[in-house]
């Protein structure tokens, strides 16, 4: 199991790069009329954009919520510009390195599975 593997199970999210009707949160892009990138982050059932909430002029600004709905182990449909955009493998590294520094994930060496830490 990889790092992405392990902080997915973790949180008990998926993500998908293709399109599925399985995905419960959707990171998009979209055009302008005039043609200008727009990346829309919004819950499936939303149908129509909230202006002030879910519309990012620029991709880097989507990365907290794609952080925060992966910690709130939502089934993410990701676009291809939003995951080079915010490099995603990346922040499943950081993500489970963050896990293994505070104590929160222990991996068994013989199996390779996550043990959750409790008190």
């Amino acid at each position: 199991m990889n790092k992405r593997e392990k902080v997915l199970s973790y949180y008990g999210a998926e993500l998908f790069d293709e399109w599925t009707n399985e995905a419960t949160f959707i990171m998009e892009i979209s055009y302008t009329a005039d043609d200008y990138d727009i990346f829309w982050c919004h819950p499936a059932e939303e149908p129509w954009p909230n202006i002030d909430g879910d519309l990012f002029y620029y991709v880097e600004n989507t990365f907290d919520v794609f952080i925060d709905n992966l910690k709130a182990g939502e089934s993410i449909y990701i676009c291809e510009e939003i995951y080079n955009g915010i490099h995603v493998d990346d922040i499943f590294d950081e993500i489970y390195a963050e896990m293994e520094k505070e104590g929160e994930v222990i991996e068994d060496p013989e199996t390779g599975q996550i043990i959750i830490a409790t008190d």
